[in-house]
């Protein structure tokens, strides 16, 4: 080895973490760029008509009205979009892909802070190269060119600083993420849990993520919009598409497509199963004080969402992967979990993007029963102050 070679190497070896952390940065935009000109029927349906209908509008002046079912403030950007000289497929996805990076790096982050490791070195990498290359990830934002990894994002803030105990930045960030999806409503169940837990906070905080949800419509106000458009949009979301679940292995799989019959039955059902879970923590059988516990119910509560509440999607497994994520980085015990989750995601999003055939009832049997686990798994902790590992 020559006297250059070995100062070389000897560079690379001393910075070896941000080596590390700018590659896998460019290899993550690499792949990326493999899915730009990928046409998901979601982008050829909904998202280049909504871009080609609000900029026949005037930009920002066709807010006035409403364009697709996607809140006031992604209409916005879209929007913004219209005055770009950019094919709009590629605007959808470069928004979309920008906060995959900003999800990896705060998740990353906290990861970091739940395991009392040192911030930008080997488990902050791991833990950043694991979420830009979580295959459903990719495919959420660079080929489907949808936006989970938005809403997951403020959701992600919006746990952290609850658990810091840092409560307005948390609501804040919780209105944020409401102001673009509705699914942000699956971690509401933790926070009034961890309300009766911590009492330390007044449920009136709500009314901050009410004002950030109201706030975000703003352009929409200007353009001649009613005050009440952001809650009138959820409120038809919620009637839109009257299925008891749209390819994703729950549980009404396994039961029936029975919409008018089994809807109220399964909101019901689901505020039991929850209502369950908070008896746990205010009899003081589920301390939430460390991460594992934190992030574990946390998890449960979104995975008890989406098992068990009618319409819905195969994205909506988008945040319970992202959860176990951070949890196998806590303990590794969660890790079949995140298999079993990261695969039935994979499958059920193969099949809308690429047409793979999947067995749907094995697939939901697998989901179900991995939710009991876990279910098993949750309660078995409660009481246990276990100590992060790597």
């Amino acid at each position: 080895m020559t006297t250059l070679e070995q100062k070389i190497i000897g560079r690379i070896e001393k910075h070896r973490d941000i080596c590390f952390f700018l590659i896998i940065t460019f290899l993550a935009i690499l792949i990326r760029l493999c899915g730009k000109d990928f046409m998901s029927k979601d982008m050829m349906i909904f998202l280049l008509p909504w871009f080609d209908s609000i900029k026949e509008q005037g930009g920002l002046q066709g807010l006035s009205i409403q364009v697709g079912d996607y809140n006031i403030l992604y209409q916005t950007i879209i929007a913004l979009f219209s005055y770009l000289n950019m094919e709009p497929i590629f605007l959808y996805k470069i928004f979309s892909c920008t906060f995959d990076f900003l999800l990896a790096y705060h998740s990353a982050l906290l990861i970091c802070e739940c395991t009392h490791k040192p911030k930008y070195k080997y488990t902050f990498n791991c833990a950043y190269a694991l979420i830009l290359f979580f295959p459903t990830v990719i495919f959420n934002s660079a080929f489907w060119g949808q936006c989970d990894a938005i809403y997951v994002f403020f959701c992600i803030l919006t746990l952290k600083y609850i658990y810091h105990e840092k409560y307005i930045l948390s609501f804040i960030f919780l209105g944020m993420a409401f102001a673009f999806k509705l699914q942000t409503i699956f971690i509401v169940p933790f926070i009034v849990v961890f309300y009766f837990y911590k009492k330390n906070f007044s449920i009136l905080y709500f009314l901050i993520s009410a004002f950030v949800l109201e706030l975000s419509g703003i352009t929409g106000f200007f353009a001649g919009r009613s005050l009440t458009a952001p809650w009138d949009i959820y409120l038809y979301q919620t009637q839109e598409q009257p299925v008891m679940y749209a390819n994703i292995p729950n549980f009404w799989v396994l039961v029936g497509d029975n919409y008018d019959f089994l809807s109220k039955f399964a909101i019901i059902f689901t505020i039991c199963i929850l209502g369950c879970g908070l008896y746990l923590v205010i009899s003081g059988r589920k301390p939430l004080d460390n991460p594992r516990n934190f992030f574990d119910f946390a998890c449960w509560n979104v995975w008890t969402c989406i098992s068990f509440l009618p319409v819905m999607h195969e994205r909506y497994t988008y945040g319970l992967d992202i959860l176990l994520l951070i949890l196998c980085f806590i303990n590794r015990k969660y890790l079949p979990l995140l298999f079993i989750s990261g695969i039935l995601s994979l499958l059920s999003y193969s099949y809308f993007l690429f047409d793979t055939p999947y067995a749907e009832k094995p697939a939901a049997l697998i989901f179900l029963l991995a939710y009991l686990y876990y279910t098993c798994v949750t309660i078995s902790a409660s009481r246990q102050q276990i100590m992060p590992q790597n």
